[in-house]
């Protein structure tokens, strides 16, 4: 029995990282925060306030996620709804690479806008019967493990998916340097030229939609466990999280620090390709830093939250999050390089807060309530960040231009979110997480295991010059 269990544990397991890998190359192409969509928002004629709302879109399509919790909740098995969910909502994406051929101007970038919101509110609804699905399937013991080695594989995948296409667009948008002396060679190569993006983003896309497709049947090849039905009615359900005063503080440290989080976050992106003129390389580049920086830093973050509990390594993770926005408030075209140094803390510091919104809400909620909080939880979240990326992209301030310094009007935004993320702190000490240890506990035990691989290091270098 118990080596059937082992069998059927590693089976779970191998589905849901080769349906992941999947899921993250549409990702990485086509969902919100790819550069990918930045880039055809800017082919399409985006300002400002168009990439405020596309982040926006980005978090409203959150506050669907109850819905994944109604249309499940008096359904025996949640696999078929999920199954043509997903496959809809990524197979529409072939949708985007035809939109240039039928629409430009203003028109384009409406209809873009309202199937970009379409797929995004599906995928939310999607995300959240997957998690119920998953919490299911993994033990509470080892959730934070089993996320943070998921998420390392599906930061690989990222990482390779960018430089892929990363490269593939920039041949088309390179005119200058060795590729262009060899195109003029080669004539294979002539069809790489910028009067050709809208084939390149529709190559994109449609791989885009494939990918998204057979993530989906992928999934379907998941055991799920049978799913108990509740009978209570439907208005109880949703409004009984509310009466969960300890749910009501994680809500509202939640919404307190994606508001932070919100302020500037559509000009990230855009900035490094406007005004530190970065190609889509570059920028990858900057995206590899920080995945790498990610993968080898989840490993241990899935054990210390483990060990530790997710309120303890968020408090450390606030403090991460509010000091990488100032480096890139004396970035220029000079110096954009130190963009890669933020990179190694932005990458160690985002890859323990994603796991810890995953599981956090998991740890609190009661048990058969896991999925309407956590798309209650995501509801709000969302909420957060778009209020205040909409109006990061209405209220632009202006720039900061004398003899002694030129601030940009995002460097003002990148700065005031980074002060914002740290009065977080307040809200989260509020939460009651029961496994939880104290914060110094945790940092004396961190504090010791450097110390103690300094000292094996310094063994380890004694032993070799002796020799």
């Amino acid at each position: 029995m118990k080596k059937k269990r082992t069998i059927q544990s590693a089976s779970i397991v191998k589905i849901s990282f080769s349906e992941g890998v999947f899921a993250q190359i549409f990702s990485s192409l086509s969902a919100p925060g790819s550069i990918f969509i930045t880039k055809f928002a800017i082919f399409l004629g985006a300002g400002p306030f168009y990439f405020g709302l596309l982040t926006a879109i980005g978090q409203i399509s959150q506050l669907f996620q109850p819905i994944g919790y109604i249309m499940t909740r008096k359904m025996p098995t949640r696999k078929p709804i999920l199954v043509k969910m997903l496959l809809f909502s990524r197979a529409a994406c072939l949708l985007f690479a035809l939109l240039p051929f039928f629409f430009s101007g203003v028109q384009a970038r409406i209809v873009f806008a309202l199937l970009f919101f379409a797929i995004t509110a599906v995928q939310a609804a999607a995300g959240n019967i997957w998690i119920s699905w998953i919490a299911d399937l993994i033990p509470e013991r080892v959730r934070g493990r089993f996320f943070s080695y998921r998420t390392q594989f599906l930061m690989v995948t990222a990482l390779l998916t960018g430089f892929v296409f990363s490269i593939f667009f920039d041949m088309f948008e390179s005119q200058v340097g060795v590729f262009e002396s060899f195109r003029k060679n080669v004539s294979l190569l002539s069809f790489f030229r910028k009067e050709n993006l809208t084939a390149a983003f529709a190559v994109i896309f449609s791989l885009s939609a494939l990918s998204g497709i057979v993530s989906a049947l992928i999934l379907s090849k998941q055991l799920e466990k049978p799913k108990k039905l509740y009978g209570e009615r439907l208005k109880e359900t949703l409004t009984s999280p509310f009466s969960d005063s300890n749910f009501l503080k994680l809500i509202i440290f939640a919404t307190w620090f994606t508001l932070a989080i919100g302020v500037g976050s559509p000009f990230w992106a855009p900035f490094m390709i406007q005004k530190l003129k970065m190609n889509l390389f570059l920028i990858q580049i900057y995206g590899t830093v920080s995945v790498l920086a990610s993968v080898i830093s989840l490993r241990y973050w899935g054990r210390f939250i483990d060990r530790f509990g997710n309120k303890t390594t968020m408090r450390i993770t606030v403090i991460l999050g509010g000091i990488n926005p100032f480096v890139w408030v004396f970035l220029n075209q000079n110096n954009f390089w130190i963009v890669y140094i933020e990179g190694i803390t932005s990458g160690i510091m985002w890859s323990a807060t994603n796991v810890i919104f995953t599981n956090f809400v998991l740890s609190i909620s009661p048990q058969g309530k896991n999925q309407i909080y956590s798309g209650i939880f995501g509801a709000f979240t969302a909420a957060g960040i778009v209020i205040s990326a909409l109006l990061s992209g209405i209220f632009m301030p202006p720039a900061i231009k004398n003899a002694f310094v030129q601030i940009e009007p995002e460097q003002i935004l990148f700065a005031a979110t980074g002060f914002l993320r740290w009065t977080a702190e307040i809200p989260l000490s509020w939460v009651k997480e029961p496994r939880s240890k104290p914060l110094g506990f945790a940092l004396l035990y961190m504090i010791s295991s450097v110390k103690m691989k300094i000292i094996n290091m310094g063994l380890l270098l004694r032993t070799f010059v002796s020799k």
